[in-house]
């Protein structure tokens, strides 16, 4: 047996592609999906606003300010590529992934709100907010720190910049900033901080191809801290 796999490899015969995965025993099959659901992912989310311009003649100043509130949440990442094999492994990915980041704002005595669209599994994907579209005072980050998130990643940032994640963060583990702390530390495990000069996320002028390593590049090699739950 053992010479048989060697001549059939050294004759470059051997197989591309894993024919025999349809044949293997249902429940093997399964456990199969279940570590690719598993699998953690980065997804970088980013937040656009919306201009109201019905009857935008007729609001008031505060009122116009307020139509910037209005908002969807959008990545870059692709969908799971589970739910897309075929009707077994859709069935397995969606107890897994659930359709999360939809968004709903009041404003101007209208109601606007978007349906959630990017599949996720909050057991590992790491959440990796658009730092050029999420400050931290804007209500896209305030909405998305009350999902169930467990690892996310921050940029890093000076102390005194506006826009310092990691100092908001441990203001709120110490019960400074209480507003957002029930929500946001009740599920929160990892979190990954990443140097922003570095790493700016996907823009418009890069591919798609080279958006998705945009996104991912060096988030392994960085600095990891756990927070003990």
């Amino acid at each position: 047996m053992a010479s048989q796999i060697i001549d059939a490899t050294a004759g470059g015969d051997c197989a591309t592609e894993f024919t025999c995965f349809p044949r293997l025993p249902t429940e093997l099959r399964l456990k199969i999906w279940g570590i690719i659901c598993n699998t953690g992912r980065d997804l970088w989310i980013g937040a656009k606003y919306y201009r109201n311009t019905s009857d935008y003649s007729k609001l008031s100043e505060d009122e116009k300010e307020d139509t910037y509130l209005v908002f969807r949440y959008y990545t870059f990442s692709l969908p799971p590529a589970v739910l897309h094999v075929n009707h077994e492994s859709r069935f397995e990915g969606l107890k897994y992934y659930t359709l999360a980041f939809g968004s709903g704002y009041k404003s101007a005595g209208q109601k606007f709100e978007t349906t959630p669209r990017t599949y996720v599994n909050f057991q590992v994907d790491r959440i990796c907010p658009h730092v050029k579209c999420m400050t931290l005072n804007c209500t896209p980050w305030g909405l998305m720190v009350r999902q169930p998130i467990r690892c996310l990643a921050f940029p890093w940032h000076r102390r005194d910049d506006s826009n310092n994640y990691f100092h908001f963060f441990a203001m709120m583990a110490q019960g400074i900033e209480t507003h957002a702390a029930p929500f946001f530390l009740k599920n929160i495990e990892e979190f990954t901080l990443y140097d922003p000069e570095i790493l700016k996320g996907p823009t418009k002028d890069l591919p798609k191809e080279q958006s998705q390593e945009a996104m991912s590049f060096t988030f392994y090699d960085l600095c990891y801290a756990v927070l003990a739950t």
